[in-house]
Formats: structure tokens, sequence, C-alpha cells
């Protein structure tokens, strides 16, 4: 599965009446990636939290990749083969990264399916 968004880290820049604004450094240069919008006066606790969760992304994503052994090796799930809690956590996981990659299976589901 190959990343189709911007490669992280992502930072937090600037911020302004709009909102607050991240972006990433792609060969050397900064490149826009999202905006935290400040829309219906919502609080700036708020703004902020979801600038965090938006500048977390592509490491949650790594990271959640890396614990659900994203990468065809089916040997992860069958370690939790026998506890229904560990399957559950094993699904909800590769659903988020199917999620993250636009609704498309994961190579782990994939390998588990078939």
């Amino acid at each position: 599965m190959t990343n189709k968004h911007t490669p992280g880290p992502w930072k937090q820049t600037d911020a302004d009446m709009f909102g607050m604004y991240i972006e990433a450094v792609v060969d050397g240069r900064a490149v826009p990636v999202a905006c935290a919008l400040d829309m219906d006066d919502k609080p700036v606790e708020v703004i902020e939290a979801n600038a965090n969760l938006i500048e977390a992304a592509p490491d949650l994503l790594a990271a959640l990749r890396e614990i659900a052994r994203d990468d065809g090796d089916v040997s992860a799930l069958e370690a939790w083969a026998d506890d229904e809690a560990g399957r559950q956590w094993f699904a909800r996981a590769r659903d988020a990264i199917a999620k993250a990659y636009g609704g498309q299976r994961s190579l782990f589901e994939a390998k588990a399916s078939s």
C-alpha cells in the first residue's frame, strides 16, 4: 500500500481569523496540508485540538500500521487469534488504516481473508 497523502511530519504554522494552518516540508519547501477552520465561533481550545489531531495524523497512521503489522504478515493476527478482544482491535485498526487510505483494503486484511 503506497501513501498518496503528503508525507509527514506535519507542523502547525500560522493562525489567523480563519483558523490554524498545517504544513509539511517536501523537497525543501513548505506545502500546505490542511487548516483547522474557525467556524461557528468555536473556542480556541477546540480549534487547537483539531489542529493537533490533524498534525499528528501521519504519525498516528505510521504507528498504527506498525502495531497492526499492516505489511501482509498475518502472523501478527495469529498471535491474537484466540482472543476476541484482540480480533476486534485488529479489525478496528484495519478499518482505521483503510479509512486513511480512502477506503482501500489493507494488505493485511487481503492476506488474512484469502
